[in-house]
């Protein structure tokens, strides 16, 4: 009699990485550095909202490792300002079709003041339409805008970032759930 060998999962590449990167397994696999789509995933899912509970329950710090660790951000933000963490990008990646500049991250370690609204950002240089940005924004209840201001906010977090062009942010923070 044939026995039928149990069936496999197979973890997207994201989920291994992710894992790997929990466990302090180093180095990241190298199949993931081809894989913007995987990494802009892991972000994807810190900024999906649970709708049935009201929250996000992703850690947004488990995506934000896997850029560090391919060397895509440095370690440490490039800027820190109350309770967000700003990473500007050393190596180019994409999210949802643009090429993305800036990975925020707001937490609170220690209490230095009122308020901390907890979340993940994204700034991106628009190359192309922004319809999958508003519709992620929409859908998981996060903000989106457009414009100079958006611009304006890109250039003060280096000097080296003198950005010309059209640019948008997205943010997926707690407080944007009741809004």
């Amino acid at each position: 009699m044939k026995t039928t060998a149990p069936a496999r999962h197979s973890l997207s590449k994201f989920a291994l990485c992710t894992i790997l990167a929990f466990l302090g397994a180093s180095p990241m696999p190298a199949a993931l550095a081809a894989g913007d789509a995987d990494l802009e995933q892991g972000l994807i899912l810190a900024m999906t909202l649970d709708k049935a509970k009201q929250e996000r329950p992703n850690d947004s710090g488990v995506p934000i490792q896997a850029y560090k660790k391919l060397g895509l951000i440095s370690f440490k933000p490039t800027k820190r300002e109350d309770y967000t963490d700003y990473y500007v990008l050393k190596k180019p990646a994409t999210f949802l079709g643009q090429k993305l500049i800036v990975i925020e991250e707001e937490y609170m370690i220690k209490f230095v003041g009122c308020c901390v609204d907890e979340g993940l950002g994204v700034f991106v240089e628009t190359v192309g339409p922004t319809d999958a940005l508003k519709a992620l924004a929409a859908e998981n209840r996060c903000e989106y805008k457009e414009g100079e201001e958006v611009r304006q906010d890109i250039a003060g977090l280096s000097p080296a970032i003198a950005p010309s062009g059209h640019f948008g942010h997205l943010s997926c923070r707690t407080q944007s759930i009741f809004r």
